[in-house]
């Protein structure tokens, strides 16, 4: 879990919490933990995708 914030990882864990059954989202969250992509990455990557579902209340809705 190499620089990573705390922030950052509140949200990836959210993100997989809210999107566990996800493929893209259990795929991210694995190479995070095994240090091949950062939480930054993880989270953009993850985003990308329409079928996730991103609740977070400080993100500004996408235009």
């Amino acid at each position: 879990m190499r620089e990573s914030t705390r922030p950052e990882l509140r949200i990836l864990a959210g993100l997989y919490v809210q999107n566990e059954r996800s493929f893209v989202v259990r795929r991210c969250v694995q190479r995070f933990l095994a240090g091949e992509i950062s939480s930054r990455e993880a989270i953009a990557r993850i985003r990308k995708h329409a079928d996730v579902r991103d609740e977070d209340p400080d993100r500004p809705p996408d235009s």
